[in-house]
């Protein structure tokens, strides 16, 4: 699941790779700078995108890494005698061949009474990558790049940093008039779980529920008496209890933003801020939300967007989460109304 934060992150990640590409003048060979720029373009692309496969993301890694490593050994070799000049050791500022080099060094020189404007430039140009580096991680994919789509085949265009902060920030608000009561109705549900079970030693009577089943990994271990097996409750239960509602809570709610700002930048993308954006209803039962917003934008178009969080289990009985996001009652810039709204008509039409 990407949470919010994680775009929060992806703004950030582009914007590192952008800067990086001020050092490409020092990098010696056309061929080799060239592959330096591909490859933050490649990143660039795979921060708006928020996925990279994993082949690719080595790859580019490497590129970026062995980049900066050539041209922090043109633009050392210039700025070499200012450093000696000023009384600063240069022991460790031979080289920048790695990303944890980079921190290192960038720290050396922030340190440094060094009147050179071209040291800062440079530092500030590539000490953001390794935190970029390290938070693309998060959006890698295993498994095969897919082949280029079919012509005529839809394909969800790139959305920019300004829609998607739109976005994040509308459906941060739309949390913000339901998150208190979802907390209160989470809190009952596991406490209610958890005094049903907590006097309970034999596993094979506890419940089913799903519920019952999450709150039991937090609170119970399982300890042998010989030839059977009986559960016991962990000395910090109640603690584990307080810190499952909050993660739980955390969870919707991350995941409620991520989701659905994902699809509705893309519908911002074309847009203007909306002027106005209205909580028409909310509803929490049993830890689910249900959630419906209207825009209204300066053209005169609008749309209502119906969020709700639903509980699944995979196979394995794993519990997870999954945020269906719908639009209806769309009135185009020339007031009339889209029939059959999909996200794809969205993104085309609206």
């Amino acid at each position: 699941m990407k949470t919010f934060r994680q775009i929060r992150e992806q703004m950030d990640m582009s914007s590192a790779f952008v800067k990086a590409k001020e050092v490409s003048s020092y990098i010696p060979g056309e061929k080799i700078k060239q592959r330096y720029v591909d490859a933050l373009d490649q990143l660039i692309s795979a921060s708006n995108k928020k996925e990279i496969y994993n082949a690719r993301y080595n790859e580019n890694k490497q590129i970026v890494s062995r980049g900066i490593e050539y041209a922090y050994r043109a633009f050392f070799d210039q700025i070499k005698d200012n450093v000696i000049s000023a009384g600063h050791e240069t022991f460790d500022l031979w080289s920048m061949s790695s990303l944890a080099d980079i921190k290192k060094v960038s720290k050396i020189y922030d340190k440094m009474n060094l009147n050179d404007p071209r040291a800062n430039l440079f530092i500030n140009s590539v000490r953001e990558i390794p935190d970029a580096i390290k938070s693309l991680k998060a959006f890698v994919k295993s498994g095969r790049e897919p082949k280029a789509p079919k012509p005529g085949q839809f394909v969800k265009p790139v959305t920019s940093i300004q829609a998607t902060k739109n976005a994040v920030s509308l459906m941060t608000k739309a949390t913000e008039s339901f998150k208190k009561d979802l907390y209160n109705n989470v809190e009952q549900q596991i406490n209610a779980a958890y005094d049903e079970i907590k006097s309970i030693t034999d596993p094979k009577k506890l419940p089913k529920d799903p519920t019952i089943v999450v709150v039991a990994s937090a609170v119970f271990r399982k300890k042998s008496t010989g030839k059977t097996i009986i559960l016991e409750l962990m000395p910090d239960a109640d603690k584990r209890i307080d810190k499952l509602i909050v993660n739980s809570v955390n969870d919707i709610v991350d995941g409620f933003i991520a989701k659905n700002s994902l699809k509705l930048a893309q519908v911002l993308e074309k847009k203007d801020e909306p002027t106005s954006s209205q909580i028409i209803r909310t509803n929490i039962r049993n830890g689910k939300v249900e959630n419906t917003m209207k825009f209204t934008f300066s053209d005169g178009s609008a749309f209502t967007l119906d969020s709700s969080v639903v509980y699944k289990r995979s196979p394995n009985g794993k519990l997870f989460f999954q945020y269906p996001t719908r639009f209806k009652d769309v009135v185009l810039s020339d007031g009339s109304k889209m029939t059959s709204p999909s996200e794809e008509k969205m993104i085309k039409e609206f």
